[in-house]
């Protein structure tokens, strides 16, 4: 018969972590697919794996998603992860082309257990990996499809994996832990920038100090090779198109430069903010709570480091990695341009309860051993109550689609917080309208927006003619027209239609709002040859549509100069941008231009 006190004694750790990672799957995975964020951005990626899906993977793309700011583009991976899932699932469902972000969100728990165990006392590690399971912007960013998402548990493998082959006595133990840092290092690199650019800087500096001399040459050749098989698209798509995506590359490493509007101490802000942010759920850019509590967490946490250096020598390899981890990124960031937005983070985004960890074994050191463990369970439960507090206040707010019950900035695009259900459900809308009356569904949609409702109208109404509101139509009679909008914005229609149309019947699902929009004449008989209007508008001392298209380009140009931190003088010259190469273009003639 079993013993089960003894049995729970002796397995509690594995329970517990067992436990963690069921509560952790719940959180990330509940009502997964009605609450999914499917805007421009994951319609465009979704686009690109859907036409693989469809057609064969000759239409895979040779490249990934832009860098930011430039027309540097990643490795395609992301893409390929994207289509092995519609493959595995025979749909193109959007909550679909999200299953890998939730996969490896969740993967990343067991490993960052593991990780920690290698400096962390068994209760500390269980304590650590629990605040980041349930870690509200974590979580945030497992619920929907993103390149970034995933460099939380690729960039900790590859750290996992370089300390590892660092540490392993045997030779073939530590060239089997290189070949996972290539492996790693192979994906994280094709899905952020910033992991592209700082991990091999991070592997430098470990190696310069610790580097693993014991590992046969045969392993770093297989490293090698590694690399390059999964970067063969990238040297294909260069190959065929003159090394345009080389030329990009160099561009944005030479052109690019730090950004000019914030101070150094406006960056170090920021970057505490971001801190509190992954251990408590609290932080915005004018949080002083906040700022404190992510500042005392980095410097406590790089003064326990130092500490833990002199007392601790036979972990120091351990120790310096932490060290090296986070003050290259975090140089990477101030370098560039420095954002609240967590996305920057994701690849130290364990990099927090490392710190907190390392806090609390500096107080077990040097202080009352009972005392400073009441001290350690009262945090980590005054962390998790924040972190819940944070998953159910966006839980009642997907629920209830009531703006009024947030009262903090809380998750991406806050001010509109629509989900796919409520997208589905405007669709579905449309979708009934039109098949009344036999008319093409004609809709005005921003521009975060407007390919959503393509999508969805493809996806699950494909019997059902749908276009976007145009002043071009030739047949404007066959369109039943719809404007998409926020719930509560005065606005009905942009401004480019605003004098072509009325407005009756509003419905409202969630955030979103439709409005039937009824064509006035002047659109109905508008003929793009004969337009008087800017004439019109100009005596009128009204913007034109050109004035209006130009302005948002000029400010769109603005605002990637301030992103990126551009000079208003570049002495790098900008290359011509090529348009993505497909697997079916190599085996043919057609390359594009």
């Amino acid at each position: 018969m079993i013993n089960w006190q003894k049995f729970f004694k002796k397995n509690w750790l594995a329970l517990t972590l067992g436990i963690v990672i069921l509560g952790a799957f719940f959180v990330r995975s509940y009502n997964f697919e009605n609450w999914l964020f499917f805007q421009a951005d994951q319609v465009r990626d979704a686009k690109l794996a859907s036409a693989a899906f469809e057609n064969g993977p000759g239409d895979l793309t040779l490249l990934g998603p832009r860098a930011a700011g430039t027309f540097l583009r990643l490795g395609p991976i992301f893409y390929y992860m994207q289509y092995v899932s519609t493959l595995i699932f025979d749909s193109i469902e959007p909550h679909v082309f999200a299953y890998p972000d939730l996969l490896f969100s969740i993967l990343t728990i067991p490993l960052l257990f593991f990780f920690l165990r290698q400096f962390f006392s068994p209760r500390n590690s269980i304590l650590l990996t629990t605040l980041y399971s349930f870690s509200f912007i974590i979580i945030q960013y497992s619920r929907f499809g993103w390149n970034p998402n995933q460099t939380t548990f690729w960039g900790l493998l590859f750290i996992f994996a370089l300390y590892k082959a660092s540490k392993a006595q045997k030779a073939s133990q530590g060239g089997r832990w290189l070949l996972v840092v290539a492996l790693s290092y192979a994906i994280a690199s094709q899905l952020h920038f910033v992991a592209f650019v700082g991990y091999p800087i991070v592997a430098l500096l470990f190696w310069i100090k610790y580097f693993p001399r014991k590992i046969n040459w045969k392993y770093w050749v297989g490293a090698v090779l590694i690399g390059l098989f999964f970067y063969i698209p990238v040297i294909a798509s260069d190959v065929y198109t003159g090394g345009d995506n080389f030329n990009q590359f160099v561009y944005a490493v030479t052109a690019k430069t730090g950004g000019e509007g914030d101070t150094l101490f406006d960056k170090a802000r920021q970057i505490s903010i971001s801190f509190s942010m992954f251990l408590t759920s609290f932080g915005h850019k004018d949080g002083l709570t906040s700022t404190w509590a992510g500042s005392l967490i980095i410097l406590g946490g790089l003064g326990s480091l130092g500490y833990l250096w002199k007392k601790d020598k036979k972990n120091r390899s351990f120790i310096y990695l932490m060290i090296v981890w986070f003050l290259v990124f975090v140089a990477l960031q101030i370098k560039t341009s420095t954002s609240l937005k967590p996305r920057f983070f994701m690849p130290i985004a364990s990099v927090p309860f490392v710190f907190l960890g390392m806090i609390y074994v500096v107080m077990e050191k040097v202080g009352n051993k009972k005392l400073m463990t009441s001290l350690i369970f009262i945090s980590f439960f005054g962390a998790l109550l924040l972190n819940f507090n944070g998953i159910k206040t966006a839980h009642d707010y997907f629920k209830y689609q009531d703006k009024d019950s947030i009262g903090r900035k809380i998750f991406m695009k806050q001010h509109d917080g629509k989900v796919l259900e409520k997208h589905l459900a405007a669709t579905n809308y449309m979708a009934e309208e039109v098949r009344k009356t036999g008319k093409i569904a004609c809709f005005y949609a921003s521009a975060v927006y407007e390919r959503t409702y393509e999508f969805l109208f493809k996806v699950y109404y494909p019997d059902v003619l749908y276009d976007r509101v145009s002043k071009s139509f030739d047949d404007k009679d066959s369109c039943q027209y719809f404007s998409i909008i926020t719930v509560g914005n005065d606005k009905l229609i942009g401004n480019s239609y605003k004098e072509y149309f009325d407005f009756a019947d509003a419905k409202q699902f969630g955030r979103v709002e439709i409005w039937n929009a009824i064509p006035r004449e002047n659109f109905l008989n508008y003929d793009e040859k004969k337009d008087e209007t800017d004439e019109a508008k100009e005596l009128r001392g009204e913007k034109t549509d050109k004035q209006i298209i130009e302005e948002l380009e000029a400010s769109l140009e603005a605002s990637i100069k301030a992103i990126n931190g551009e000079e208003a003088k570049q002495e790098v010259e900008k290359p011509d941008r090529v348009e993505r190469v497909l697997w079916k273009n190599i085996f043919s003639e057609s390359i594009p231009e």
